[in-house]
């Protein structure tokens, strides 16, 4: 039964506090017998003031501010000599509590002061009546009195919002946008269908060698001071390997001592790698200044016979193989690897130059890879990107983000094996309004990869051309401003 109590009482307490309530201030305004207060109610349900002054003529005013109520005080209803009391009266700082939101030095007063009134009544309710519901009601009235929450008027939680409105996920502030981004790459232009459909660029086509084809998407909440952003990738490798085959004489098979490129179908033997993995990337900017934090925990896994690059590709070339496209023979050369990781980064945001219609920035970072795998999966890096931005292509766009972005992006991992990783790219996005707030856009750009898996299963290529194939990137995406 005591029980029951505590929940009925913070129950009361809560409703209470949420329903609305009235705060009264009582100024001394005149020495005169003819006026001698001047009250202000204000009721926090609907941010309604009102002022008795003069023998109780009353006026209302609606969500005022409070220093507009403390100057409409001064100025209209409080004499000069009483101005000082406007603003130290205990009254007017308890109103000043009811019209602000709560610091996190209150809600926890707020929260404690809860629980002591609630074990007491748990411990030794006064008379030990049950049935003392009187007693409850009026504990629950002075205990809101103290917590003062503000109060809300539009349906929602006042609790909840105005401790996000402060502070957010990881104390980022208010959410401002989100976004999400699907982007593909490839060693061919277009995916192969330059070629597929006549194009001859053999110097600048890849052959699927080394890197070949890649798929990532993020999903992304902007908060006032970071983002937080669940990101997943895969990226396919292979290499040539040519394969000996068997053959039977009676009863005994032996195995031929010329290797081959493709099996008995035609199929081209491929030793294929399926890097892929999923990370939560919480970027968070240190007070008001442009340097930020960012920490990525995620899951990598590698393996040759499964993953969504492979998938992808496979099913590609599957579709395509009437018009001469190559089937390939996955053969399984490696164990299955996972691996956990951690990366831990320090960056800055920098503004180079800005106008009105257009900004160039700068971002640089550095950071660590910490991981369970072995030294192959852990990895110091640095990162420079260079980004212009322009705000309206012509006098009739009014997008309120760049409707115009390039970029150049270099980049490099050591890793604790002694590998060494760099990529260079260019990237350029253009946006189209598609609602008042939305925005839908495309992305592409080009770039060279030079990371330890390409060079691994692209020796080929190097062997050959000296360089690794040029990497052809395609993106789309949808943003949304709040």
């Amino acid at each position: 039964m005591k029980h029951g109590f505590v929940l009925i009482f913070s129950f009361f307490t809560l409703i209470h506090c949420w329903a609305g309530s009235r705060h009264v201030i009582k100024i001394e305004s005149d020495k005169s017998k003819t006026q001698s207060e001047v009250i202000v109610e204000f009721d926090n349900y609907t941010n309604l003031f009102t002022i008795l002054h003069d023998k109780k003529k009353a006026e209302s005013f609606h969500e005022l501010k409070v220093n507009e109520l403390i100057k409409l005080l001064k100025e209209k209803y409080v004499k000069e000599e009483f101005h000082e009391k406007v603003i130290k009266s205990v009254e007017t700082v308890q109103l000043l509590d009811a019209m602000t939101d709560p610091s996190d030095e209150r809600l926890m007063r707020a929260s404690l002061l809860m629980l002591e009134d609630s074990l007491a009544v748990v411990d030794n309710p006064p008379g030990s009546d049950c049935n003392d519901f009187e007693y409850f009601s009026n504990r629950g009235k002075a205990l809101s009195a103290n917590l003062k929450f503000p109060e809300d008027r539009n349906g929602t939680n006042p609790l909840l919002d105005s401790v996000m409105a402060k502070k957010g996920f990881f104390r980022m502030g208010e959410l401002t946008g989100m976004s999400m981004d699907l982007n593909t790459t490839n060693d061919n232009i277009g995916h192969g269908l330059y070629r597929l459909f006549g194009g001859e660029a053999d110097s600048i086509e890849g052959d699927d060698r080394g890197s070949t084809f890649g798929i990532d998407g993020k999903v992304s909440l902007a908060f006032e001071k970071g983002e937080i952003s669940l990101k997943s990738f895969s990226k396919g490798y292979g290499r040539n390997a040519p394969q000996p085959r068997t053959f039977m004489i009676g009863d005994t098979e032996y195995q031929s001592s010329l290797r081959y490129y493709t099996d008995e179908e035609g199929k081209y033997y491929l030793e294929f790698l399926n890097y892929e993995g999923v990370e939560l990337e919480v970027k968070r900017f240190i007070g008001e200044s442009d340097t930020y934090v960012r920490i990525t925990p995620g899951m990598t896994v590698k393996d040759d016979q499964s993953g969504l690059a492979k998938e992808m590709q496979d099913g590609w070339h599957e579709m395509t193989k009437e018009q001469g496209t190559i089937i390939y023979h996955y053969l399984d050369h490696m164990e299955r690897k996972t691996s956990y990781n951690l990366g831990l980064e320090l960056g800055q945001e920098l503004v180079l130059s800005e106008s009105a219609r257009g900004r160039t920035s700068l971002d640089y970072s550095g950071g660590v890879n910490l991981a369970t795998g072995d030294d192959s999966d852990r990895y110091f890096q640095g990162d420079v990107v260079i980004k212009y931005e322009r705000f309206g292509l012509d006098d009739k766009d009014k997008l309120s983000l760049p409707g115009l972005e390039a970029k150049l992006s270099l980049g490099g991992k050591y890793y604790m094996d002694d590998e060494k990783d760099s990529a260079i790219t260019i990237d350029v996005k253009k946006r189209f309004q598609v609602g008042s707030k939305s925005y839908l856009y495309l992305r592409t750009g080009v770039g060279y990869i030079d990371d330890r898996y390409s060079r691994e299963y692209g020796n080929r290529e190097l062997s050959n051309n000296g360089r690794l194939d040029l990497q052809y990137n395609y993106g789309i995406g949808f943003e949304i401003e709040l």
